[in-house]
């Protein structure tokens, strides 16, 4: 038993260490869906946003904790929600 629970908790780490990437949500100001992406921990990358034919560069680091890079214009009420692991 105890080495059956040893190998659920060795593959969940593993697991863990092959989902490199953190799986974006861009949400608008009435929390709809406008664009998705992977951001690799630690990275930056652009979420495109279909309604506004725009991009927005991402930043998630190593918690997949999201936030818009620096020098850019945001829209109102735009925000951002992690949506699991890629």
């Amino acid at each position: 038993m105890k080495f059956t629970a040893a190998i659920c908790l060795v593959a969940g780490y593993a697991s863990l260490a092959a989902a490199a990437g953190c799986q974006v949500e861009l949400l608008n100001i009435n929390q709809a869906v406008v664009g998705t992406g992977c951001v690799q921990m630690n990275y930056y990358a652009n979420i495109y946003d279909s309604t506004r034919r725009a991009g927005y560069t991402v930043n998630a680091n190593s918690n997949c904790g999201l936030s818009f890079g620096n020098i850019q214009v945001i829209p109102d009420g735009y925000s951002l929600r992690q949506a699991g692991y890629c």
